[in-house]
């Protein structure tokens, strides 16, 4: 099996990539999509993030533009946010592939 990784910037084109690969019968993993259905629907990780950012948590999900708010007046509020979502999404694309 091969599995290739897009990467880049935003803008750089990830997202029409990944449609041209899925048009031709690949499989396509969205980290992108991993972390909203985490932030929207997962509960565990809704209560890991709301125990660093307690405002976020609004009607049962994570506020989004509140996250990217609180994220950026704590001074490691990202690197807490990574260590909170990356293992979750790397633990789901290695299950899938």
């Amino acid at each position: 099996m091969i599995v290739i990784g897009l990467t880049g910037s935003m803008g750089m084109g990830k997202s029409t990539v990944a449609s041209m690969l899925a048009k031709q019968g690949l499989t396509v993993l969205d980290a992108d999509k991993m972390v909203h259905a985490l932030l929207d629907h997962d509960k565990v990780t809704q209560a890991k993030i709301t125990r660093h950012f307690p405002s976020c948590l609004v009607r049962g999900k994570i506020d989004r533009s509140c996250l990217f708010s609180a994220i950026k007046e704590q001074q490691n509020g990202l690197v807490t946010l990574e260590n909170i979502l990356h293992p979750l999404v790397f633990k789901q694309m290695k299950q899938q592939i």
